[in-house]
């Protein structure tokens, strides 16, 4: 049920919650009504394309680069520190052993700099760099 927030089916008499709802979620595409959603039924809310495929505009974003700079981290791992601050699930991708290394040192980001990053959210969508679920048919 990944990227969706679906009611029961017609004419099913239950509807059984997943254990984890697996979306797109970065800092530029934070979807929080599926966290909610997620969260409302118990269900774990993992993170998938957390660094928005390497966008240059979320890495290079001011936020994103200050906190690195701050923190004396990559601007992947703020944004893999943020989604961990908002109590979300991440599994970053790579083939790289030491990029993988790289991704699991998350920093404790500053609410100041977590409200920065917030700001980044793109409300019209254009976050967005996976598929959008709400146009498959």
């Amino acid at each position: 049920m990944p990227g969706s927030v679906c009611p029961p089916l017609p004419g099913r008499r239950a509807f059984s919650a997943p254990a984890v709802n697996q979306f797109e979620v970065s800092p530029i595409c934070q979807q929080q009504h599926i966290i909610e959603a997620s969260r409302r039924w118990g269900a774990v809310a993992q993170a998938y394309s957390s660094l928005a495929q390497a966008r240059a505009d979320l890495l290079g974003a001011g936020p994103v680069t200050a906190a690195a700079a701050s923190h004396g981290i990559t601007p992947a791992q703020v944004c893999l520190s943020w989604a961990l601050a908002r109590g979300l699930v991440v599994i970053p991708r790579s083939s790289r052993p030491a990029r993988i290394e790289e991704n699991a040192a998350a920093a404790d980001l500053t609410e100041d700099e977590l409200a920065a990053i917030d700001s980044l959210e793109r409300e019209d969508g254009s976050g967005r760099c996976c598929w959008d679920p709400h146009t498959v048919r």
